[in-house]
């Protein structure tokens, strides 16, 4: 190591006592960030290539029953949401270089953040292209996301339609609404 590299690591290790000390989590470095998104990806990708080999030899050489069109059309539509989600982690890991200056502006999400949820989504559906390996059936579960999806706008719909005091179509919901509905017809 240079001498500029070990003055570089003392002053880390000088900044992480420091957080130590005040019981503090030090920010991670836009090094380390960058780093660990880029074997993350890496990681993820090689097991998403190996479980889509393995999905589809099985389906078309090693398995006695047939790979049916609509078995074709759901590998297709998994393997596609699949690759959009990496391109779109992709996008949200990049790093934002300032051209003239040369200087990093922005590291980009840190894909080990507890709260990014992005990966559930790829485990899902790695779930769904091994599940069709034994159901034929599997992939109509991919139409559990489009569900949940018209359930959620439901949900923040009738937020934003109705006050909270009754629910759609029903009497009002406690005794203490009625008699204050009363109380205003009457007043």
């Amino acid at each position: 190591m240079s001498v500029g590299c070990l003055k570089s690591l003392r002053r880390l290790r000088a900044i992480e006592e420091w957080y130590k000390d005040r019981k503090m989590t030090p920010k991670p470095s836009p090094a380390s960030v960058h780093a660990s998104n880029c074997a993350i990806l890496k990681r993820h990708h090689t097991v998403h290539a190996v479980l889509a080999l393995l999905v589809l030899v099985y389906r078309t050489i090693l398995s006695s029953r047939r790979f049916p069109s609509i078995a074709i059309a759901g590998y297709v539509l998994c393997n596609g949401i699949i690759f959009f989600m990496f391109l779109w982690m992709r996008n949200m890991a990049s790093v934002i270089v300032n051209r003239q200056t040369g200087e990093v502006v922005d590291v980009g999400a840190d894909l080990r953040a507890p709260s990014f949820h992005a990966f559930d989504v790829v485990y899902v559906f790695w779930t769904i292209l091994l599940l069709s390996c034994v159901i034929s059936r599997a992939w109509w579960l991919l139409a559990v996301f489009p569900i949940y999806g018209l359930y959620k706008v439901h949900e923040m719909m009738r937020l934003f339609m109705f006050d909270g005091s009754h629910k759609a179509g029903s009497k009002l919901a406690t005794p203490a609404a009625a008699e204050k509905n009363e109380r205003e017809k009457s007043a």
